[in-house]
């Protein structure tokens, strides 16, 4: 009996939903909303749209690829969640002080 190859969706929706299913895919698809918020979030910071357009850039890569074992999509998805906390003000991330504790 001949091997066949490997099979690929060719796409980072088509792969989650064919490797994991619903209970896979919905988790990670809301972990990229929170990450597009959290780049949309950072662009009053200095770096401005930065965050955004490489997310942005990554993501319309993996329409046509399937990228989600890359290093690239990993770290554009942690430079924009670490922006959009670093650069938010104080009152939008609730429960969080820049005070200090020691009185």
């Amino acid at each position: 009996m001949a091997r066949r190859p490997s099979r690929d969706a060719h796409n980072l929706f088509g792969e989650l939903f064919t490797t994991s299913g619903v209970f896979g895919a919905v988790p990670f698809i809301i972990g990229l909303g929170l990450a597009f918020a959290s780049a949309w979030r950072a662009r009053k910071g200095a770096l401005g749209f930065l965050p955004f357009a490489l997310l942005s850039a990554v993501f319309m890569g993996c329409l046509s690829g399937t990228w989600i074992a890359t290093k690239i999509l990993w770290f554009v998805i942690g430079i924009a969640v670490a922006a959009g906390m670093w650069w938010s003000s104080p009152s939008t991330i609730d429960g969080w002080s820049i005070e200090p504790c020691v009185e």
